[in-house]
């Protein structure tokens, strides 16, 4: 099977999407596909993101141009282009799966089909809430709508989810009806009757935003009045088809939702200005076509939803506060920068004081924790945990005991902590503000990004890197895992700090740690941690975790169902999810969360497991490194090979890998029978503290490596067509020169650019910011130095320990 997919993306003023969608599209896992995106004159940035995408991919993205005329033509003309087999759209503010058009083409090679649809997720990119759409029923599918009328109601009218031969659309003679809007509507309904046999896959593999700021659909006028324009094109090619009397009662049903659809829209948007000629032209359609239309089924259903939802009262409670006037002027807001700077110079170093930060305070897990505890056991240290907000300072307080005290990271007394501290700890980074003082140490934790947890070494987001490499250059001290050494240097790649950082490192072999082991089931029953990874697309909100609990629980009521009385499965969730799956009366299934105390942390609970399985994340590796056996599920590792970086082989030679959930069975089942009975280790506190308590008593200031190198500020660099012109004027500079990029001023695909085009290139991103002291201040009022000078030695300090 190796016919050509032509995919069609219309693309007007859609910069702040339409990367993520050509990512999805250039990572399908189906080769031979060419994308044409159309640009339908637009105004913004689209066009040069096409253009990189046309240079970076050659002979798969192809860019055509024409002058606004709306998404209409420009799907028609994309229809002109085409030169594959299969035609798929794809509307340039949404993404796919990277299976979509593999599945699609599979389905319909196999079955002879003429059409497939396939179930779309719809994402509010507002409320960040998500919905399944058009999923399952895939018995009603495999013939055409005269053999099942229900495959045309169990559709819906967009081009976007699904995968047409193009011989159907010549021989239909399609196209989408130009000058209105809801063309999708009018031309993908009548093509139905063209298709010999219609299929369906069950996977949900496309994302559709709602709600998009700009989008046609998410603002109201009087265009939305053109849905009966739609309707009434759609009427008329059943009608020159002979199919309307077959269809009729469908019909009226799509005719009554799509019309009540716009008087809902009015109610939405307060907006009733067209509503009577709306109503009056509703009504005379459905009088044309539908005679009698107010006594079908489909309209008195409606109805009795209509009455039903007017019965509902609701009752509002209003509450009025008054605000005290106060002829008193507010004080000045004084800057963070600022008073980080006077505490420098009017406060020393507190010895003993130890300033403990663990993922921008919303979480105390991990090596934060143990640090916390360790040191808290001897007098010798004075120890403070931040806490993000009020309400986990109290659960830190609560976990960490009286020994730890717990701030609140938007307190004045964290920065003056931040300041004076003679040891601080952070495993992301601290305020763009903070640079390390004399006589502090910097001990840099858990540096093991999650996605290197199965040997993916991600391409960061240049924005994204400013933090960690800020935090890296900074460190004296950098821990990461001894079994995992081989890797460390790659790690730093990833932010670029290779070259700079690579002395820093410290070993701790995870194998040799006395670890506290916390296990509640007997000996005799083999529990294996499962360890998901979270659901992350670029730019998508998903408030409530729906497309990671969604999969979640199908894949454990899957297990549930087929493990052995002996076996059982402890869940993990990622960090970053905050959501839970309800109690389902699991048989085999439990959870970390509800395994621990308040007191515990979940490596411990992990600790008592005998094997792992998982997509992703450091547990796996520290489960490995604890001696337990470990398989990587990798079913969906190419939807992380776009979102994340491709993954290399190295994990795969040391892990089995299995892409069913039958496989993961099979392994659990062998592990199980070929598992040793093995009591539970000793665990020596005073032991484990004072060894944590030793490497830190041990730890030096270290500076970073020196590298003789020119320290050169990068001009802004907004789009592709700008780092081409950069980068073909500093060719042969890359060995000589640090190229220094302000936050603010880079944009989104630059790492990707520069190790493509420039992979020798070294390169920091910062934030451009400076806080004169009174010293300092002299040294400008004198003449003695600017503060440009300033900024620049200061920049140099922090990540060239100069």
């Amino acid at each position: 099977m190796n016919k050509k997919i032509s995919i069609i993306v219309p693309a007007y003023n859609v910069e702040k999407y339409l990367r993520r969608c050509l990512d999805s599209l250039v990572h399908q896992t189906y080769p031979n596909l060419e994308i044409l995106v159309i640009d339908d004159g637009s105004t913004d940035g689209t066009r040069g993101i096409i253009e990189e995408y046309v240079s970076r991919f050659e002979g798969k993205v192809f860019l055509y141009a024409q002058e606004n005329a709306g998404q209409a033509a420009a799907r028609n003309n994309g229809i002109s282009y085409a030169t594959g087999e299969y035609i798929g759209f794809v509307d340039a503010d949404d993404f796919v799966s990277p299976r979509m058009y593999e599945y699609l083409i599979g389905e319909a090679e196999e079955k002879g089909c003429d059409l497939v649809t396939c179930g779309y997720y719809g994402c509010d990119d507002e409320t960040g809430e998500i919905q399944v759409y058009q999923a399952g029923c895939r018995g009603e599918f495999d013939q055409s709508i005269f053999e099942n009328p229900e495959i045309l109601r169990l559709n819906a009218p967009y081009p976007w989810n699904k995968l047409y031969r193009k011989e159907l659309l010549e021989n239909a003679g399609f196209a989408f009806p130009e000058g209105i809007i809801f063309e999708d509507l009018a031309a993908v309904f009548p093509l139905f009757l063209s298709a010999k046999k219609v299929g369906r896959v069950h996977e949900k593999l496309y994302y559709y935003i709602k709600g998009r700021k700009g989008g046609t659909m998410s603002t109201f006028d009087q265009r939305h009045m053109q849905i009966l324009d739609a309707l009434k094109i759609v009427d008329e090619k059943f009608m020159e088809k002979g199919a309307f009397e077959k269809f009729k009662e469908i019909l009226l049903f799509f005719h009554i939702r799509h019309i009540q659809a716009r008087f809902d829209e009015m109610e939405k948007y307060g907006d009733f200005s067209f509503e009577k000629e709306f109503r009056e032209r509703s009504e005379a359609l459905l009088d044309t076509y539908f005679p009698g239309w107010k006594e079908s089924e489909a309209y008195q259903d409606r109805k009795k939803n209509e009455e039903a939802e007017e019965d509902v009262v609701e009752k509002e409670i209003e509450e009025t506060t008054e605000e005290e006037n106060s002829s008193k002027a507010k004080p000045k807001k004084i800057r963070k920068a600022q008073v980080f700077e006077e505490t420098l110079l009017e406060k020393p170093v507190q010895k003993g004081l130890v300033l403990i930060e663990s993922y921008h305070g919303n979480d105390c897990i991990e090596t934060g924790y143990y640090m916390a505890k360790a040191l808290s056991a001897s007098d010798t240290y004075d120890v403070w945990v931040v806490a993000a907000d009020a309400e986990k300072q109290k659960k830190f307080e609560e976990k960490l005991g009286q020994s730890v005290s717990v701030i609140d990271i938007a307190s004045p007394e964290y920065i003056e902590k931040l300041a004076t501290a003679e040891v601080v700890m952070n495993n992301q980074a601290f305020p763009g503000y903070y640079r390390k003082r004399k006589g502090q140490k910097f001990v840099f934790m858990d540096f093991l990004p999650a996605y290197y947890g199965e040997g993916r070494f991600a391409s960061y987001p240049a924005k994204n890197m400013q933090g960690i490499q800020f935090s890296l250059a900074q460190a004296d001290v950098i821990l990461f895992p001894e079994e995992k050494k081989e890797i460390f240097g790659k790690c730093l790649e990833a932010y670029n700090m290779r070259e700079l950082c690579e002395n820093k490192g410290w070993f701790v072999s995870l194998k040799t740690l006395r670890f506290p082991v916390v296990r509640k089931e007997d000996k005799n029953v083999f529990v294996t941690a499962y360890l998901p990874a979270a659901k992350a697309f670029p730019g998508l909100k998903d408030s409530k975790n729906f497309l990671f609990l969604s999969e979640l629980k199908r894949q454990l009521l899957y297990l549930d169902a087929n493990l052995r009385d002996n076996e059982r499965i402890l869940v993990h969730y990622p960090r970053t999810i905050r959501r839970r799956l309800v109690d389902e009366g699991w048989k085999h299934i439990c959870f970390s969360t509800g395994s621990t105390t308040e007191e515990t942390d979940p490596y411990e609970v992990l600790a008592g497991c005998d094997a792992a399985v998982g997509e992703a994340g450091r547990e796996m590796i520290v489960l490995d490194a604890f001696g337990k056996p470990v398989c990587h599920y990798n079913a969906f590792d190419c939807e992380r090979d776009w979102t994340q970086g491709k993954s290399e082989s190295w994990k795969k030679e040391q892990w089995e890998q299995k892409d069913t959930l039958d496989g993961v069975l099979a392994w659990i089942h062998e592990q199980a029978e070929k598992a040793e009975k093995k009591n539970t280790p000793a665990y020596d506190e005073a032991a484990w503290n004072a060894g944590l308590q030793n490497f830190v008593s041990g730890t030096s200031r270290a500076k970073n490596k020196r590298v003789k190198r020119n320290w050169i500020y990068a001009p802004a660099i907004r789009n592709f067509q700008e780092f081409q012109n950069w980068i073909s004027k500093i060719q042969g500079t890359e060995d000589t020169a640090v190229y220094v990029f302000e936050k603010e001023a880079v944009c989104e695909g630059l790492t990707d650019w520069i190790r493509e085009y420039s992979p020798k290139m070294n390169f920091v991103v910062i934030l451009r910011s400076l806080v004169v002291g009174k010293k300092e201040s002299r040294k400008i009022k004198w003449k003695l130095t600017t503060k440009e000078k300033l900024r620049i030695a200061r920049d140099r300090e922090r990540y060239q320990g100069r």
